[in-house]
């Protein structure tokens, strides 16, 4: 049976430009993320901070005015633990950004409970910022390069 075979000249430098370019676009990915990071984070801190159309409740000792949230909606800034616990951090090896809410009391905000319905504040930012960037480039539905993100509760 005739064989045929077929190499490459100089295969240690292709191999090495392959690794340049796929260090250069897995930098650009990682740069991409990196610089929505911050802004997905202030957005989501920017609608707890809101004014919240639920009514004014006496709450804590010693008693004070607070307004409340409604359902559905982003929880009302207290005492701004909530706030203060948003963390949004980029995992260059994994590709991928994660949104979190460290406070406490955080899961039963976002998802509700058996005695409160939820009032998400992550969920909501995250499809913000998807439209946001579908929005910026709708021709790169053509090309098949369209920036994606990808939603996982991790419960």
């Amino acid at each position: 049976m005739p064989r045929l075979t077929v190499g490459v000249r100089n295969l240690s430098s292709l191999q090495a430009k392959v690794k340049r370019i796929d260090w250069s676009i897995q930098a650009a990915v990682i740069g991409a993320l990196r610089g929505l990071a911050d802004p997905i984070e202030q957005d989501i801190k920017r609608e707890l901070r809101k004014t919240k159309s639920g009514p004014m409740v006496t709450r804590y000792r010693p008693p004070r005015q607070v307004k409340v949230s409604l359902p559905y909606e982003a929880p009302a800034e207290d005492l701004s633990m909530l706030v203060n616990s948003i963390e949004v951090d980029v995992d260059p090896s994994q590709f991928n950004m994660t949104m979190a809410a460290l406070a406490p009391y955080a899961r039963e905000l976002e998802y509700g409970n058996r005695h409160m319905l939820p009032r998400p504040f992550l969920r909501p930012a995250l499809t913000r910022w998807r439209q946001r960037i579908n929005r910026r480039d709708p021709q790169s539905y053509q090309r098949g390069t369209r920036p994606c993100l990808k939603m996982q509760a991790n419960n």
